[in-house]
């Protein structure tokens, strides 16, 4: 398991932290999946939720079990999203494809590559999207995530949300108006890509 396990001296304690990785360890690695794409950024941010219940413990402790997974979810989701806007700037700083290298050379690119002008613009289509999704309010962003990025069932969400399944489709259903109310034309200008 995790090496700073080691460092919890209360064997209660390092019980209940192994008790949350064996039962929402696998729930972590796919939400953080869903917002990073990367199986080792994925697993990166597992570490990272578990180094922040361990470092919350009193916190975690307190909450009921119904509330405890979508507290989970919601640092999981945050941690997620800050790894992923932190590789992003750092990606920008680093390279750009349109720009020589630090020995002044055009990256090129071989004919027999899957399209990676395609690639490129299906990754950029998904960043933007994630983008507009992150504006609307978290209740509805999250059925939004559980739906279309991991492709849960109306029940499973219903579930993990501790709601009946009709709340999941009314919330999905206010989403899905809130990104056509609000970001009608950034919409649009995607669907055209």
């Amino acid at each position: 398991m995790f090496t700073f396990l080691l460092n919890i001296e209360n064997e209660a304690d390092r019980a209940f932290v192994e008790n949350l990785y064996i039962k929402y360890g696998k729930k972590i690695y796919l939400v953080a999946f869903g917002v990073l794409g990367k199986k080792e950024d994925a697993e990166d941010c597992l570490q990272d939720v578990m180094r922040i219940i361990i470092d919350n413990l009193q916190l975690f402790y307190s909450v009921k079990d119904e509330n405890l997974i979508r507290l989970i979810v919601k640092c999981t989701r945050n941690t997620a999203i800050d790894k992923y806007r932190a590789e992003k700037r750092k990606r920008s700083k680093e390279f750009s494809l349109d720009e020589p290298n630090e020995n002044g050379e055009v990256p090129e690119f071989s004919d027999e590559e899957e399209s990676i002008e395609e690639l490129l613009i299906n990754k950029e289509t998904r960043r933007l999207l994630n983008d507009i999704i992150s504006e609307i309010a978290p209740i509805y962003r999250d059925v939004l995530f559980f739906r279309y990025d991991l492709s849960l069932k109306y029940s499973e969400i219903a579930r993990l949300l501790g709601v009946s399944e009709n709340v999941v489709k009314v919330r999905l259903y206010r989403a899905k108006q809130a990104l056509i109310k609000t970001k009608k034309e950034e919409l649009y200008e995607l669907r055209r890509r």
